[in-house]
């Protein structure tokens, strides 16, 4: 995503000023914290993207709804006690351990 927005900005024929606005944007997307949230926010939210998924279908089938909502409340009833448990357990999530690694 950077590699492109940086491509967009060596574009010449874009208008300087919007080139400015996005060397800001390239700037904060590389801030670190910015970078571990956005990995934490990923990491956390999969579980939710799945279920958000199957409930947006056209044809609803609401016991697969249900499993799915189940399981998500599961998922997430586990990451909370494995990080009560060990809260350095978050670096241990998959998207964000990439991030850091």
């Amino acid at each position: 995503m950077l590699q492109h927005i940086e491509n967009i900005i060596a574009d010449t024929s874009k208008k300087a000023s919007d080139r400015d606005a996005l060397t800001g944007k390239v700037r904060k997307l590389k801030c670190a914290s910015l970078m571990l949230r956005s990995a934490l926010f990923i990491d956390l939210l999969d579980s939710a993207t799945k279920f958000s998924v199957i409930s947006q279908k056209a044809e609803m089938n609401i016991l697969l709804m249900i499993d799915t909502l189940v399981d998500t409340i599961l998922h997430y009833q586990m990451l909370l006690m494995k990080l009560k448990k060990d809260p350095a357990f978050v670096f241990e999530l998959p998207t964000l351990k990439l991030v850091l690694s």
